[in-house]
């Protein structure tokens, strides 16, 4: 009888076969590391049969993929921090790091935000202690994680090639939603690590070859789910585990795997990372937990609208929108891969074939972890395109390993650098444009060319709200706003309104500029409006 696989390392450095439970159609008595040396044989004689110009290819591949990424980076100050997402999520940072809180996450104004766990804005505060309260600052410890995920990825298929690699980390960064979200101040890349390192760590765990291995495996799994827990709060558990149980039941052998794991003491660890933060924030905000874990992760997805939201509206959209939000975040390659299929031949060496079926005894879990986000989503209406992100990593490991089989080299290395160049370019024109295209509504635009010509944040007013990418733009010193019944005390000066009758700038956005009255519009100047916002003066003297 097999041993399970974790307790079997316990008692060797090295585990020359690891019984790794074959998913393919037929079972093989060849131990892993035979594998191995098969298909590496193997990849050397298809080598040896491919055209140089063909291997050459990849290069082009490679060389898209760096712009690609270096594009990312470049473009990370490029742009300002818009309302609502990235400036308000920015801004909890700001106050985070300059407040010295790091256990309660705060909005302007003092008020405790119970929305997220803290896991997003403890790198974005870090970030900003490093680099400054700037763009740079809330988006680079984003960058951060996803090379980190791209770590993961290209280690998971290193393990059968480096081409495989190679294609699998073009395919993650050409994707749409990977690479918006990879500069984006947003819990999902936080959520996203967590995911792959826990899967990640999973699957190290049960198919190691040594004990260090195994064991790294194994940390990894449990402070991935710990992670995930302070990232994005109990809907990482479900992303994590529900594709370790469809792999659990994929084929024989892997219950047991599965079971052998020390469930125990990694729980202990889990809760030792993860408990600590939870019970503090409630102890110091009492009421967190109940809204957080039945109205955020319950009501937020069972109910259409839901208005118990204390920061905002819920996102209702139709049912079922997260598999077309899954396309369109995997595009160009929704698009561009499926012309792959035509022409496709299997590949010559039918032994090849079959002993790459053997070496890809994880496809169960890599699909169950591809579905996950948009099968716990389908029946939401209350959700945000980049919630299919965790499936991103999981696409790219199967859309590589696929690649990689296609004996057209050529072809499939063009199309891959055509996909990296394409997202790129469409990239950096939105990038140019968006704010003559109206794609970005941040305060910055209105308020970075006052400041800079001597005025004080605390001359401005802002109708109706007060933008979040106001206060994170002025360091917290905006903070003054009126109700639109006191916008004519405010034209007219009266004192009735206090202090803020003195202030000579007023803000408001464009959609709110557009409503007003024209009577109240005539008594209003428009200085510059930019990004989504106007920035005015009265018209005329004192009344």
């Amino acid at each position: 009888m097999r041993e399970p696989p974790f307790h079997r390392v316990q008692s060797q450095a090295a585990v020359p076969d690891r019984g790794v439970p074959s998913c393919g159609l037929i079972p093989t008595p060849v131990g892993r590391r035979s594998q191995a040396v098969v298909s590496r044989a193997l990849d050397v004689l298809e080598a040896a049969h491919t055209p140089p110009r063909a291997i050459s290819t990849t290069f082009w591949v490679v060389v898209s993929l760096v712009l690609c990424i270096g594009l990312r980076l470049l473009t990370l100050g490029s742009y300002p921090l818009s309302d609502n997402t990235e400036a308000r999520y920015a801004e909890i940072a700001r106050i985070m790091m300059s407040g010295g809180d790091w256990i309660n996450l705060h909005l302007p104004g003092d008020v405790v935000f119970w929305g997220k766990p803290p896991l997003s804005t403890w790198f974005s505060a870090l970030g900003q202690l490093a680099l400054g309260a700037n763009e740079w600052g809330a988006r680079l410890p984003m960058l951060v994680l996803a090379m980190m995920v791209t770590l993961i990825v290209w280690r998971w298929l290193r393990d059968s090639s480096s081409r495989e690699a190679i294609l699998g980390v073009a395919v993650l960064w050409g994707s749409a939603v990977f690479f918006v979200s990879a500069g984006a101040v947003m819990t999902d890349m936080a959520l996203t690590f967590a995911v792959t390192l826990s899967i990640g760590g999973f699957w190290w765990a049960i198919s190691g070859t040594t004990l260090t291995r195994v064991r790294l495996g194994a940390l990894g799994l449990f402070v991935g789910l710990a992670l995930g827990l302070l990232a994005k709060g109990p809907v990482a558990l479900v992303l994590s585990l529900f594709p370790v149980g469809v792999h659990a039941l994929s084929c024989r052998g892997a219950f047991r795997d599965v079971r052998s794991l020390p469930w125990i003491k990694g729980g202990l660890l889990f809760l030792g990372i993860a408990g600590p933060w939870y019970a503090l924030a409630e102890l110091r905000s009492p009421g967190f937990l109940e809204y957080f874990l039945v109205g955020e992760h319950w009501s937020r997805f069972t109910q259409p609208g839901w208005t118990g939201d204390l920061y905002g509206t819920a996102h209702e959209q139709a049912r079922g929108i997260v598999w077309a939000y899954l396309a369109v975040g995997f595009l160009p390659w929704s698009l561009l891969l499926p012309w792959l299929l035509i022409g496709r031949r299997r590949p010559a060496r039918r032994v090849a074939a079959d002993t790459r079926s053997e070496r890809s005894p994880d496809t169960a879990l890599l699909v169950a972890w591809a579905l996950t986000p948009a099968l716990l989503f389908s029946a939401s209406r209350n959700i945000l395109w980049t919630y299919v992100l965790p499936a991103a990593p999981a696409l790219a490991i199967l859309a590589g390993r696929w690649l990689a089989r296609d004996p057209r080299q050529r072809v499939v290395h063009g199309l891959v650098a055509t996909g990296l160049v394409v997202l790129t370019g469409a990239v950096a024109a939105l990038l140019s444009s968006q704010g003559s295209m109206g794609a970005i509504r941040s305060a910055s635009g209105v308020l970075l060319p006052l400041l800079s010509g001597g005025h004080k944040a605390s001359e401005v007013t802002f109708l109706n709200a007060l933008p979040y990418s106001a206060s994170f733009y002025t360091g917290g010193k905006a903070h003054d706003v009126i109700k639109d019944e006191e916008l004519d005390l405010w034209l007219r000066r009266d004192p009735k309104l206090g202090p803020l009758h003195e202030h000579e700038f007023l803000v408001t956005t464009e959609k709110s500029w557009r409503s007003l009255s024209e009577g109240r519009r005539s008594q209003l100047h428009v200085l510059f409006d930019a990004d989504g916002y106007v920035l005015l003066v009265r018209a005329g003297p004192a009344g």
